[in-house]
């Protein structure tokens, strides 16, 4: 038994990694519940396990975790041409191994989870996929498969833990277990999953049950002065796609341009959001724009950019005082704005506040459109405490 195996799973830190069977899923939060373990899901949908890669600083190790589960393939299977996976089953393989390498670094437990079986029948369709670019792979659930079972290879190989979704599923219709895209789950599916990952961790961890019930949403409330939503070091920001922004801190201010031309975003997450009083706090933002155009968005109610529900999130451009494009709402070029916006001018739903009526703003994307290599520049986004 190693170190590691004498954490206690009751008030601890779980967080949730993989693609869209983890974004969408309910599984990790019912997991999370039924061990009183504190919880943040830090999925995207869509991502392969290459892209969660590059997006595991921003939104796993500055989480602090305890545990990690790791649950991809469904994305890296996906063709781009005749036998041309996004991820080849060999790359998903060495990923899923970097990736519980990662998890250790970060000091937690990581857990490889296997996923749900998909309905071969609707498959293509609902992927937008050619079936004859699986014609050398058999079905699409047998070349799910092959990823499950590279996935099982990374466990043994390195002596992490594996919650094989996958088997528990054997001998069940996938139409049991998947919503009606046959991908995704549906209540069946995530009712396994969180069952798979529980036994799995239980076999594993000591529960304390003299440890109280867990704050499932935790914030750093604001009661004076100020606090800003953002980092400026650009290492806590994440890009979906590698490259495509470039994050520059000088003279204490953040610039964020693109390098292609096109419309990218970078997110970031807290880690630990930060809460205010909305009749007694305004939102401070002063920033400028040079030769590309911007969106700022705000994520509320501890939603994040990748994990997020209808009335969660505003756009913030009509509140600046800038001109915006008629069409988009983007910020234009050569613009600049000092405002402070009273928290409860906001137009916001009633999700976006905790059950003590405090304004919770969880995360942030800020979109850089058009010229590349011309910086927005952030020089404040902050909430301040003042009546």
């Amino acid at each position: 038994m190693n170190e590691n195996t004498k954490k206690v799973l009751d008030g601890s830190k779980l967080v949730v990694f993989g693609d869209s069977l983890t974004a969408l899923g309910s599984w990790g939060e019912t997991l999370a519940d039924e061990l009183n373990m504190y919880y943040f899901n830090g999925a995207m949908g869509g991502i392969t396990s290459e892209e969660g890669i590059g997006r595991f600083g921003a939104f796993v190790a500055n989480r602090e975790p305890d545990f990690v589960t790791l649950c991809f393939g469904m994305n890296d299977l996906l063709m781009t041409a005749e036998n041309t996976p996004k991820v080849s089953v060999g790359d998903f393989r060495r990923n899923m191994i970097k990736l519980v390498g990662m998890v250790r670094e970060a000091g937690a437990e990581p857990v490889i989870v296997t996923t749900n079986p998909l309905v071969n029948e609707v498959f293509f369709a609902s992927q937008g996929q050619n079936p004859d670019w699986y014609k050398s792979v058999g079905t699409p659930l047998e070349w799910l498969d092959r990823y499950n079972e590279a996935a099982r290879e990374a466990a043994a190989e390195t002596g992490c833990l594996l919650a094989d979704v996958r088997k528990a599923c054997e001998g069940l219709d996938p139409r049991e277990t998947d919503a009606p895209d046959g991908i995704h789950l549906g209540e069946k599916g995530n009712r396994i999953f969180a069952e798979t990952v529980k036994t799995c961790l239980e076999a594993s961890f000591e529960r304390d049950e003299t440890i109280l019930p867990v704050e499932r949403n935790v914030y750093s409330e604001v009661k004076s002065g100020s606090a800003s939503v953002i980092s400026f070091d650009g290492n806590d920001w994440y890009t979906p796609k590698s490259g495509e922004m470039k994050f520059v801190t000088k003279d204490g201010a953040l610039k964020i341009s693109n390098t292609t031309g096109l419309w990218p975003d970078g997110q970031y997450v807290p880690s630990v959001p930060v809460a205010i009083d909305p009749a007694k706090g305004s939102l401070h933002v002063k920033m400028s724009t040079s030769g590309a155009s911007a969106s700022v968005l705000l994520f509320f109610g501890f939603a994040t950019p990748s994990a997020y529900t209808e009335g969660k999130y505003i756009v913030i451009n009509e509140y600046l005082g800038v001109e915006r494009d008629g069409y988009t709402g983007d910020i234009k070029p050569a613009q600049s704005c000092d405002v402070s916006i009273p928290l409860s001018s906001l137009k916001l739903s009633e999700d976006c506040y905790a059950d003590d009526g405090l304004l919770v703003i969880s995360g942030v994307k800020l979109f850089v459109a058009g010229a590349a290599y011309q910086p927005v520049t952030v020089e404040a986004l902050e909430v301040v405490w003042g009546e």
